[in-house]
């Protein structure tokens, strides 16, 4: 039995087709209020709970030999915070997995995660991993961790790709934050899916750290350009100088309890994501999909 947690997330409900494709018996972790509509629940176990209530997960360890740890935000939201989500749920996933015996705990961080990180969110993401890695709880007892960093996620429901989109016919320009030159390397959903069950389903994944990418380094310019063509949009770009997007994320933020943009992705927007372009076919005997090649299956 393997539980998700963040099931009926973009990546969650992704996974879950696979793991249910791959032969796995699926058991979601859901909140009261979560959209089940997303979900195969005819074909999956649910059980109610919130990474941030320990006593919640207790049932849902029940019998569980691997649980997949996919809870995240990339906006804080009242309680929401980085911290609350991150680290503490995190730290109770991992009190919880070890209570319960489960066998393997894969966690789905992000690539850039690292200690003293320029955002906010990857510094609580580097406190996530070591949580996952038995440091820092004392509670906690060895289990096999596995922890994925992909770069940006992209496919059908991503919040990537809807963010390029709005972008698109707003007005007269496109606008591209600074120089637009930041590289990324998107990866596929459903190969980021693949890596994850390859690593349930194998020993040699106890222990490591992936960071995963697709096979190309784009400039974030360069993505918008192939999305507005795929789109059929011939929109002039203007570059935003970044002292105006800071003063706009700051704005939202303090006006808006939905920012477009914040502070902390404006940070990590200014940074090269990539890695190493045939992690993917060295490590998992995938062959990486294309982004131009991938929207065309949802857009």
């Amino acid at each position: 039995m393997v539980l998700v947690l963040g099931a009926t997330g973009f990546v969650g409900r992704h996974l879950v087709k696979r793991l249910l494709d791959d032969g796995y018996d699926v058991r979601c972790l859901v909140r009261p209020k979560s959209d089940l509509s997303v979900l195969p629940t005819h074909r999956v176990e649910l059980a109610t709970g919130d990474i941030t209530e320990l006593r919640s997960l207790a049932a849902a360890m029940e019998g569980v030999e691997a649980a997949v740890h996919l809870v995240a935000i990339i906006v804080e939201q009242g309680r929401s915070t980085f911290e609350a989500i991150h680290v503490n749920g995190t730290r109770n996933v991992v009190r919880a997995a070890a209570a319960a015996g489960v066998q393997r705990l894969l966690y789905v961080s992000a690539l850039g995660t690292r200690p003293h990180a320029v955002s906010r969110y990857h510094q609580t993401k580097w406190q996530a991993e070591m949580l996952i890695r038995g440091r820092g709880d004392p509670t906690g007892r060895p289990y096999g961790w596995t922890i994925l960093r992909p770069s940006i996620i992209f496919g059908e429901g991503d919040g990537f790709t809807r963010s390029v989109l709005s972008l698109l016919g707003k007005g007269p320009f496109i606008p591209i934050p600074a120089s637009g030159r930041a590289r990324l390397q998107p990866i596929f959903i459903d190969d980021l899916t693949a890596c994850i069950s390859w690593c349930l389903g194998h020993d040699e994944a106890v222990g490591q750290t992936y960071e995963v990418g697709g096979p190309e380094r784009l400039s974030f310019e360069r993505v918008v350009d192939m999305v507005a063509q795929r789109m059929a949009v011939r929109q002039r770009k203007l570059h935003v100088p970044l002292p105006l997007m800071f003063l706009v994320a700051y704005a939202q933020e303090i006006l808006s309890r939905r920012p477009e943009v914040t502070v902390d992705q404006l940070k990590m927007m200014l940074e090269d994501n990539i890695c190493e372009p045939t992690v993917l076919k060295d490590s998992f005997g995938i062959e990486p999909t294309r982004f131009e090649d991938g929207i065309k299956t949802f857009l």
